[in-house]
């Protein structure tokens, strides 16, 4: 993956978690689960968690 191609993911990654951080956050230990288990998976490429 080129440096261009993870800044991208990246950027949308932390656009789409800005958005919620201005939220009433309902069920943060589920929230907190999503932001890990996305950033693991969208911008790290680790598709499987379990591994």
């Amino acid at each position: 993956m080129s440096n261009t191609t993870l800044e991208h993911i990246t950027q949308q990654f932390v656009d789409a978690w800005s958005v919620r951080g201005t939220q009433r956050i309902v069920g943060e230990k589920q929230q907190t689960q999503k932001f890990w288990n996305g950033l693991v998976r969208d911008v790290l490429g680790r598709p499987d968690l379990e591994k």
